[in-house]
């Protein structure tokens, strides 16, 4: 499994412009083979940020979305960005 976490700033004035014009690429994200799950989230602390999250079955349905994807510009501009990519060998469920 693989997941990648994202944080992005944009113009907190634009956050919501910004949220709602990634919302064909997220649908496009979700249909694709071995996308567990995919969210562009906006921060509730801090007003310019989005938050990123991915999770892949494997490294290599995560390597041809990479090789096929063509992003659709976007009219606000990501002032700045820092992903990070986890790659897990188990998971299970969270026992309190």
């Amino acid at each position: 499994m693989l997941i990648i976490t994202a944080k992005m700033y944009v113009d907190p004035a634009r956050r919501a412009e910004f949220l709602a014009g990634s919302a064909e690429e997220l649908r496009q994200a979700r249909a694709e083979p071995g996308c567990v799950d995919f969210i562009v989230a906006p921060d509730p602390v801090e007003p310019g940020r989005v938050n990123l999250f991915e999770q892949w079955a494997t490294a290599e349905d995560f390597a041809v979305r990479c090789a096929t994807f063509t992003p659709t510009p976007s009219p606000v501009e990501v002032l700045s960005h820092e992903a990070i990519k986890y790659e897990i060998s188990s998971s299970g469920p969270v026992v309190a």
